[in-house]
């Protein structure tokens, strides 16, 4: 065991996080590309919680909980390759990741869309809340939402949801 010290902490979070990108890439590439999962072979089950969160699904193993082993999914393989447009023992490792950050781009700007709904709701249910405690009537705030159009109800503004 090592401490690491305290303004290092940070530098080594980074670093951990790296490398764990590099190696669930490095599975995935292995798989997909070379129909390769050995180096799974022996590890537990629980060993998918140390791969990288947004690309442990790109791994074409499959665990059989009977025999306690990973084992090569070629079904998954197969699937994910013509997905990602790669092809089997032909794509380069640059090719691989430049496809799979493609993708996961498209799929993150998605994801932040959703977010920004998200908290856009959480501000309106925010509001409305603030003005049933200033005593506005339910109904006339259904009415508003109904409506679609921006208006003040006892001096307070209240956004709309559109």
């Amino acid at each position: 065991m090592k401490l690491i010290s305290a303004k290092q902490l940070n530098k080594a979070l980074k670093a951990i996080k790296t490398a764990q990108a590099d190696v669930t890439l490095s599975l995935a590439y292995y798989g997909l590309i070379n129909g390769n999962v050995d180096a799974l072979h022996g590890e537990a089950q629980d060993v998918t919680a140390s791969l990288h969160k947004d690309y442990k699904s790109l791994v074409p193993a499959s665990f059989n909980k009977k025999d306690k082993q990973w084992s090569y999914n070629k079904a998954k393989a197969v699937e994910l390759a013509a997905r990602f447009g790669l092809e089997f023992q032909k794509t380069t490792f640059e090719e691989f990741c430049d496809k799979v950050c493609q993708v996961q781009d498209k799929v993150q700007k998605v994801l932040t869309d959703v977010e920004q709904r998200e908290q856009a709701i959480k501000r309106v249910e925010s509001s409305l809340n603030a003005a049933i405690q200033k005593g506005v009537d339910i109904d006339a705030l259904i009415m508003l939402l109904r409506s679609k159009k921006p208006s003040t109800a006892d001096g307070v503004q209240i956004p709309v949801v559109q």
